[in-house]
């Protein structure tokens, strides 16, 4: 019988503490960049957000990770061929969100990019759709509207709707 190793507190603490590191970097980096004229309008604002965000939640999950025991066994043996061929849509995706948001726009990429994601995580349609309708313009209206950083619109709408 195959011995199964057993993933603690300690191995989730170590992986998201080096997450939470890279995290760091970075916002060290993105917080380099012009945060504009008012605040929040520049090329760096979008990108320093993000990594106080993912600084902040990487130092919580490092700090507050529950106690659990999974046996590798329970997780399944990574990657096998249907993970693979997850992990890779997964990641032509999030590529295919970089290379089609000057053409989309913010709210029609991440919706778009919402329900595909949400399919492939296994959400049953309604809430797929439900989620790229509600948080694209939950998004927008706290970076656009409260915060005031300009997202791209695309050039698709430009086209259609006069800018």
């Amino acid at each position: 019988m195959e011995r199964q190793s057993v993933i603690t507190r300690a191995h989730i603490r170590i992986a998201s503490a080096v997450l939470t590191l890279i995290g760091f970097a970075y916002t060290y980096d993105a917080i380099k960049l012009s945060l504009g004229d008012p605040p929040g309008t520049g090329v760096g604002a979008f990108p320093s957000a993000v990594g106080v965000l993912w600084t902040a939640f990487g130092l919580y999950v490092t700090l507050r990770t529950p106690d659990i025991q999974i046996r590798d066994g329970e997780v399944g043996v990574w990657p096998d061929a249907r993970m693979m061929k997850r992990l890779g849509l997964a990641v032509t995706l999030c590529a295919g969100f970089i290379a089609m948001l000057s053409a989309l726009g913010m709210l029609m990429t991440s919706g778009l990019f919402l329900i595909l994601m949400g399919r492939l995580a296994g959400a049953p349609w309604g809430k797929a759709i439900l989620a790229s309708v509600v948080l694209p313009i939950f998004f927008w209206v706290i970076f656009v509207k409260l915060l005031q950083v300009s997202l791209p619109s695309g050039a698709l709408f430009v086209y259609l709707f006069g800018g």
